[in-house]
């Protein structure tokens, strides 16, 4: 054999063979002689992945969620439909977006993607060129065909998905940048991002927010229920409520406890509730070892915070109410208000706060407690509390004394710290001042009880008096007379029976408002007998005034005028114009019980002069409301009419909602007078109605029954 054929032969037992995983054509030959056409491209199989975990087992309503994310889907048109979940950790974010994404896993014939972004994880969130390479591959793209760079896979991933119709859960993520690099550019696809942050600046790309909320008590039961069994939560329906409660409607506390039920059908319901009332031990209770900690969610949160936010987070756990504002946070830092806000909005981008309506914001019981526990040096952790508890106190309390100011210019007091924000203007007006005071009115109260129960007696009953032009006008009475009771106690212990004097005679016009006369005689005796010791004459004065008005309501009409003179007598000497005016005022009322209407005018007609010259509007306005009803029980009806009509008017302006439904009564009654019953019913039911606001005002029943004879006279 020639060395040619040699070769020859040698090529023609070569082997020709493929192996390994190849994607696209293949050609194979032996010798080619000629040209090599191919026509026809071989489709590739695409892959399809299904990586969505699976739907939760058992999940609790959430049908407003759900029913939005629909129809975010349905009106996305020819944009990419892209979601962020919000909430705070343990609140169900991921379960709600599996729930729905399988839920509509059809509509998207590419298949789905998940990734965890590993944003409160523990460790380092992932990186989104790591999250890029998992797609790709899973998307059928060759592991060496990946490029290195983000960049390069960011434009690989947006050129495969261009035209695929795909659904992405981007979980846990913990900033908008991670999330960006991974949204592809196919207007069929969804992508949907949980996260403890807000991701606001998401919106840029037309991210829909979709804050979630702890669960209703009705669906914690259901979630609870799902997880125990229905024949143990139906047992025991109470508890069931009280286990909802206790976990704050987070479903991961809430799966804790179920848990622990199911792996111990010996325990009962109640045996939990009882477990859980000690706020000390709530969260350790929270927590299945090795496994599920409500107490490990929280702190991946907290670990991620500056430490100026995770200073305040501590601070303001012992906020003793509900809500507050910024300026209140401001406080118990004791840092600049522009600062503190930068802080809470960092904490509500945390889902660590909530913010419930513009600038107030609260906790979530269980991150309360977490807050509470996130302390190196105990001994250092109490004295950082009580300072910053004490600082909380005197907020409240220096802005309880501004706001009684606008209400009240002219009042005397007793309190010497009103001297310290004489120069302060928080409030435009009367109506702002009483609206701060109805807003924080639980704050207050909490405020109350714990100066006075840590002994810092001097300011509660400063606070107490700060709020009598609030209780006066709104007429809170349970808790105007919690708050004084306490007031009063905290007065005793501060060895001040000046202050002491001064709230019982306010304690006793409470009484004198619910009608329970013998009582509020009780109290302004007792306080005219401390006026007395003191020599005080402008609280001997207050106090012979509120006596005069119980003996008054009493029958005691001869101890009554006694009282009135009296306490005139002792404005007149000193100069008190304003308790002159309101003393002729009582005057008045007890000269027209007994039918003198000319003198009876007369003395209220003097007691508006000397407030119209003291420019005490409100208390004016008062005194208008009284003559129009003298002007009606003397037969003067039109002259009562027109200044009763200025009452309501003035009343209405300077937010004495109360004190308006008494001149509506009174302009009731004049309607009535005049045989118009129509306009009658009308005037008295606006009025009943603003009492019907008020806790146990006496009116409202006695109003319930003059409607009734009016209708059925009417008829």
């Amino acid at each position: 054999m020639s060395g040619v054929e040699g070769a020859r032969h040698e090529e023609s037992t070569v082997d020709n063979v493929i192996s390994g995983a190849v994607q696209g054509q293949i050609v194979q030959a032996g010798v080619v002689h000629g040209d090599v056409h191919l026509h026809g491209a071989v489709p590739s199989a695409r892959p399809v992945p299904q990586q969505l975990p699976s739907e939760p087992v058992v999940f609790a309503s959430r049908e407003p969620e759900l029913a939005r994310l629909d129809r975010v889907l349905r009106e996305s048109d020819d944009r990419l439909t892209l979601v962020v979940v919000s909430g705070a950790g343990g609140v169900g974010k991921t379960a709600l977006a599996l729930r729905w994404m399988h839920s509509v896993a059809d509509r998207f014939a590419d298949g789905q993607l998940y990734i965890d972004l590993g944003g409160f994880s523990g460790g380092e969130p992932l990186e989104p060129v790591d999250a890029l390479g998992q797609f790709l591959r899973a998307l059928g793209v060759a592991a060496e065909r990946v490029p290195v760079g983000l960049a390069e896979r960011t434009a690989m991933f947006r050129s495969l998905t261009a035209d695929m119709s795909l659904a992405l859960l981007l979980d846990n993520a913990f900033a908008a940048a991670q999330v960006r690099p991974l949204l592809p550019r196919s207007p069929r696809s969804a992508v949907v991002v949980t996260s403890r942050k807000r991701l606001v600046s998401l919106t840029i790309d037309g991210a829909v927010p979709v804050s979630l909320a702890p669960l209703n008590g009705r669906d914690s039961v259901q979630l609870l229920t799902g997880i125990v069994g229905k024949r143990r939560a139906q047992e025991e329906p109470e508890s069931a409520d009280a286990l909802a409660r206790l976990c704050g409607g987070l479903p991961i506390a809430l799966s804790v406890v179920a848990a622990r039920l199911r792996n111990r059908p010996q325990w009962s319901l109640a045996k939990v509730v009882t477990d859980l009332h000690d706020e000390r031990r709530r969260l350790s209770k929270l927590s299945i070892v090795d496994e599920l900690s409500v107490t490990a969610v929280f702190d991946a949160s907290y670990r991620r915070l500056r430490e100026p936010d995770a200073t305040l987070y501590r601070l303001l756990s012992w906020h003793p109410g509900g809500e507050f504002d910024v300026e209140l946070a401001a406080a118990t830092a004791d840092r600049p208000s522009d600062e503190v806000e930068d802080s809470l909005d960092s904490l509500v981008d945390a889902s660590l706060l909530n913010e419930t309506r513009l600038h107030r914001f609260h906790f979530h019981d269980l991150l309360r407690l977490h807050a509470r526990t996130q302390v190196d040096d105990e001994e250092e952790a109490v004295r950082e509390r009580r300072a910053a508890r004490m600082r909380m106190s005197e907020w409240y309390l220096d802005r309880a004394l501004v706001a009684d100011r606008v209400l009240m210019p002219k009042r005397w007091r007793v309190g010497t710290r009103y001297e310290r924000v004489a120069d302060r203007t928080d409030f435009a007006d009367e109506q702002a001042a009483l609206d701060w005071f109805e807003t924080e009115l639980d704050n207050l109260m909490r405020v109350l009880r714990y100066v006075r129960y840590h002994r810092a007696h001097d300011l509660a009953w400063q606070l107490c008096e700060a709020m009598w032009g609030f209780f006066l006008y709104r007429k809170h009475y349970r808790d105007w007379i919690s708050a004084y009771e306490n007031g009063i106690l905290s007065a005793r212990e501060d060895t001040n029976p000046r202050a002491e004097a001064h709230l019982r005679c306010h304690l006793g016009f409470a009484y004198l408002n619910l009608n329970d006369f013998d009582r509020a005689a009780q109290e302004c005796t007792h306080a005219l007998e401390l006026a007395e010791r003191t020599g005080e004459d402008r609280i001997i004065a207050t106090a012979a005034s509120r006596l005069g008005m119980a003996e008054r309501a009493r029958g005691r009409l001869g101890s009554a005028t006694d009282c009135f003179q009296r306490a005139l007598a002792i404005d007149e000497r000193t100069g008190n114009r304003r308790g002159e005016a309101l003393r002729r005022r009582r005057l008045g009322e007890m000269l027209a019980d007994a039918g003198r209407f000319p003198e009876a005018i007369a003395e209220l007609d003097r007691a508006r002069d000397l407030l119209d010259r003291l420019d005490d509007g409100p208390t004016e306005a008062r005194v208008l409301s009284f003559l129009g009803s003298t002007y009606r029980r003397a037969g003067r009806l039109d002259d009562a009419r027109r200044v009763l009509n200025d009452a309501v008017a003035r009343l209405r302006a300077a937010g004495m909602t109360v004190y308006e439904a008494d001149a509506l009564t009174a302009l009731g009654e004049v309607a009535e007078d005049a045989g118009d019953l129509p306009q009658a019913i009308k005037l008295l039911s606006r009025a009943r109605a603003i009492y019907a606001k008020v806790s146990d005002a006496p009116q409202t029943r006695q109003l319930d029954d003059r409607l009734d004879r009016l209708r059925a006279s009417l008829a």
